[in-house]
């Protein structure tokens, strides 16, 4: 599409990263050429010309800006973004050997401050909580490989004292060190809440689809179907005001690598690792927002049981009401899904894509879900999208592969973002219940686009995951907890017949 030149001028001055790619701005009395977003001084006009492409803007005898380097963008080229991951790989690989952020901000090359920028905008955490997260997954795996003692697995993953080593990994894990060594030998155990934990909101979202084939919530226990080590489960939670206490039910007695996986998927659904105070305080900046925070003081963004899990609830989702989407989501899951009990275990990827698109049509699934869906389930299966190497790297880069998938818009790849990869800023833009929330919240005479709910939470960066789900729990029904459910203090394991244990 070309532009007039008044409105390349005015996406310039307004800065506007949405033109990035598609022209630059060529100054003449600098012989410097830039993207529109360029934060640099902004020329006069009458110094201005445009171009669409490096090519061309060196032709004219103009050099590439070192500030925003727009022959990198146009190449695909990120050196910031490389230089980053490079020294996070490096870290997570060797934790031990960085002393902290500012070990690792050398590492990346650069100073605190442009550190904390990268981090935010790659990772959507701060320098802090990469260096802790790489330094806690060392630790786990240690813990479940090796026989080192607890302090020398807390001294070779970075930490300065057994005390240190203990609370970080009691804070991310709901349990110490020792003990997650234990439960990986046993079929159940305990993790601590992390106070004003919402127990009620958890248990309400989790179980939200009442007719689903692997999950049931029977009063404040909620029966989880999956698969673990390759085996259909059944993990059950029972939640207390300050415990909840898990038991991993299988045919045969489950796996160390089980145990480790069970413990792994209730850290995730809980998001036990992810503080919300410091979103909060962002939160709590606008007015408007604070009757949301007061109700729900504890809310933090709770995630699937995979994110193959909610890749799949993200297809089935698009553009159908909650109650079509579940329906789907149910069919699918009894079609590839393995029997536990009276449950049916969550099916893998490579079950999936092993559907065939008629049964899938006959669910009343559409030409262009089925066809979305097995091209997303294909991918998993065979390596094509990993998901473990999307978690670990940029927000970006992410979304991007995501959306390489036939099917799959900027919503879809937020939404998974957000719900099955962590990335705590992620938004997805154009939903409709979020369009609807904000509508309400900002007092807007229509339901905003994608384009202006991006511009409304712009300032809530970068924890606009936590503002979307407040927002989405302020539709919901307020008459949480529902369905008599009682949380009680210190309540003792209750017995279920899912399945033989």
């Amino acid at each position: 599409m070309q532009f007039s030149r008044a409105f390349m001028l005015e996406r310039g001055a307004a800065r506007d990263a949405r033109y990035d790619g598609r022209f630059l701005v060529c100054v003449r009395s600098t012989g410097i050429y830039c993207r529109p977003s360029c934060k640099a001084k902004s020329p006069k006009p009458e110094n201005v010309v445009h171009c669409q492409t490096p090519a061309q803007a060196e032709a004219m005898g103009f050099r590439a800006c070192r500030r925003c380097r727009p022959d990198d963008f146009h190449a695909g080229r990120d050196r910031d973004r490389d230089a980053l991951l490079a020294a996070t790989a490096a870290l997570r690989a060797a934790p031990g050997e960085c002393s902290g952020a500012t070990a690792f901000a050398a590492r990346v090359g650069c100073g605190a401050t442009k550190l904390t920028d990268l981090c935010r905008r790659h990772f959507h955490a701060t320098p802090a909580d990469v260096v802790v997260a790489a330094r806690l997954a060392f630790a786990r795996d240690r813990l479940a490989t090796t026989r080192s003692s607890v302090l020398d697995v807390g001294l070779d993953a970075g930490f300065a004292s057994s005390s240190a080593f203990h609370d970080n990994f009691r804070a991310h894990s709901g349990t110490t060190p020792r003990e997650y060594r234990r439960l990986l030998q046993n079929r159940s155990f305990a993790l601590t809440l992390p106070a004003g934990f919402p127990v009620a909101d958890c248990l309400h979202w989790l179980s939200r689809t009442p007719d689903s084939a692997c999950e049931r919530r029977i009063g404040d226990t909620l029966h989880l179907a999956l698969l673990l080590d390759g085996r259909p489960a059944v993990l059950s939670l029972q939640f207390t005001a300050a415990l909840l206490r898990c038991r991993v039910q299988t045919v045969r007695a489950p796996s160390p690598l089980a145990m480790r996986s069970a413990h792994a998927t209730v850290v995730r659904l809980l998001n036990l690792a992810g503080d919300p105070r410091p979103a909060r305080a962002v939160l709590a900046a606008d007015a408007r927002l604070l009757p949301l925070l007061r109700r729900r003081p504890g809310l933090r963004v709770f995630q699937h049981q995979s994110p193959f899990a909610c890749l799949l609830w993200a297809i089935l989702g698009q553009q159908v009401h909650l109650r079509l989407a579940a329906a789907l989501r149910a069919a699918v899951v009894r079609a590839a899904g393995q029997p536990i009990g009276d449950l049916i275990a969550h099916p893998d990827a490579a079950a999936v894509a092993a559907l065939d698109a008629a049964e899938l049509r006959a669910m009343h699934c559409s030409r262009q879900k089925t066809d979305c869906l097995l091209a997303a389930a294909a991918a998993v299966a065979d390596g094509t999208l990993d998901f473990t190497t999307l978690a670990a790297g940029s927000a970006a880069s992410a979304a991007s592969r995501l959306q390489a998938l036939p099917g799959i818009g900027p919503w879809s790849s937020q939404y998974v973002l957000l719900r099955g990869l962590g990335f705590a800023d992620a938004l997805p833009a154009g939903d409709a219940a979020l369009a609807l929330a904000m509508q309400q919240l900002f007092a807007l005479p229509q339901r905003p686009d994608a384009a202006v709910q991006q511009r409304l939470a712009a300032p809530f960066a970068p924890h606009r995951g936590l503002f979307t789900f407040h927002l989405w729990h302020a539709l919901a029904d307020t008459a949480v907890p529902d369905s008599g459910a009682r949380i009680r203090k210190n309540a003792r394991p209750r017995a279920t017949t899912i399945i033989a244990s």
